[in-house]
C-alpha cells in the first residue's frame, strides 16, 4: 500500500510577522489552551489566538533555563523557573512563632437572610520567602452552609502546603452570630444596623486548617 503524505491545511500554515518564515509549534505550547505558542527558525516566538499575534517575552533562570516570562516565578526580586522555585521552597525554613494562617467565620442574620462573613489572613515570616511573599489577606461571604464548606476546604488545601513547610499556627475561628436589624435612614431607606452578638455560636479553633469564599476573595499581598 502506497504511503500517503499528510499535509497541513492552507488555513493552518502561519508565517512569522517579523521575518515571514513558517511558524511551528513551540515546546512551550499548551495543548489544552486556546492560545497557541509557535516559533520560527529565527527564534521569534508568538502566542496566537485566532489571528491575534502577541510577541512572547523570554527570561533566563539562574540555572540557565530559558522560557516565556509568563511561566517564570518571582523569588527574591528575580525570575526563576518552576523547578528552581520548588528547590527554594524545600530549602527555606519558616519562623514558626511569627507565621500563621487564620480563617474567621462570622454568621450574620438579617430580617431577610442568613449568611456567613469570611475573613482570611496568612502571614509568613521571614520576608521575603517563596510562599506568597509575606502573606495575604482577603474577605468575602458564603450564602449558606454548602458554600461555607467550600471556603473551609480551600483554606485547608492552602494550609496543607504551608504546614508541610513548617507552619504550625493554623486555625479556623468561628465567632458568635451577629444580628443586623433594618431601620429607616435619613432618606427613608432601610439600612442595616448591627446589634450585640447573640451567644448562640461558639468560638472554635482547629489545628488543621487556609480560604476561598464562594464570592471570590481578592487577596492583597504584602
Amino acid at each position: 500500500m502506497a504511503r500517503q503524505e499528510v499535509f497541513p491545511k492552507v488555513s493552518e500554515i502561519l508565517h512569522c510577522p517579523f521575518c515571514g518564515l513558517v511558524l511551528d509549534k513551540a515546546k512551550w505550547d499548551n495543548a489544552n489552551a486556546k492560545t497557541r505558542t509557535k516559533n520560527c527558525a529565527n527564534g521569534h516566538i508568538w502566542d496566537i489566538l485566532d489571528l491575534d499575534f502577541r510577541v512572547v517575552s523570554m527570561s533566563t533562570c539562574k540555572c540557565g533555563e530559558s522560557m516565556p516570562t509568563r511561566d517564570m516565578r518571582d523569588l527574591d526580586k528575580q525570575k526563576v523557573c518552576p523547578k528552581c522555585l520548588e528547590i527554594a521552597k524545600k530549602a527555606w525554613r519558616m519562623d514558626k512563632d511569627k507565621s500563621y494562617a487564620r480563617l474567621e467565620i462570622t454568621p450574620i442574620k438579617t430580617t431577610e437572610k442568613h449568611y456567613y462573613q469570611i475573613h482570611t489572613s496568612i502571614k509568613i515570616e521571614p520576608y521575603p520567602n517563596p510562599f506568597m511573599h509575606g502573606g495575604m489577606w482577603g474577605g468575602g461571604s458564603a450564602k449558606d452552609e454548602q458554600e461555607l464548606e467550600q471556603v473551609i476546604k480551600y483554606f485547608e488545601e492552602t494550609a496543607t502546603e504551608l504546614k508541610e513547610n513548617g507552619m504550625e499556627r493554623v486555625e479556623v475561628v468561628r465567632h458568635d452570630e451577629l444580628i443586623r436589624l433594618e431601620q429607616l435612614g435619613l432618606e427613608g431607606k432601610a439600612t442595616n444596623k448591627p446589634v450585640a452578638p447573640v451567644r448562640t455560636a461558639t468560638t472554635a479553633a482547629s489545628k488543621s486548617s487556609a480560604t476561598k469564599p464562594s464570592e471570590p476573595v481578592q487577596p492583597k499581598f504584602f
